[in-house]
């Protein structure tokens, strides 16, 4: 499960913090096992990068007031490393594999 946001995140004593990194794990929250949702801004910034993208709709997050559109990552003419080091070069990207859940 990987939920993939893009923002400005708080910083303090080596640790992130504010309302990117929350979202980033309401995200993966939702994601199903072996899947990828991100944030339409992370839809938007790889136009052109020959990604592939399934809306999924809108859902309601924990701690946000309003529905918020995710949307699949369904697939790439590129392999796996290629497509890690695309992610990395989005500025300011916040990744976090569901490893625990973030309050």
């Amino acid at each position: 499960r990987i939920g993939i946001c893009a923002g400005e995140p708080v910083e303090e004593d080596q640790r992130l913090f504010g309302s990117t990194v929350q979202l980033t794990s309401r995200i993966c929250d939702k994601a199903e096992p072996d899947q990828i949702l991100v944030a339409p801004v992370i839809r938007d910034l790889c136009i052109g990068k020959h990604f592939s993208f399934t809306d999924r709709g809108e859902s309601v997050l924990k701690g946000f007031d309003k529905p918020f559109r995710m949307y699949e990552f369904i697939g790439s003419k590129h392999n796996e490393v290629q497509i890690a080091l695309l992610f990395a070069g989005i500025s300011e990207i916040a990744l976090r594999p569901n490893l625990q859940s973030i309050g």
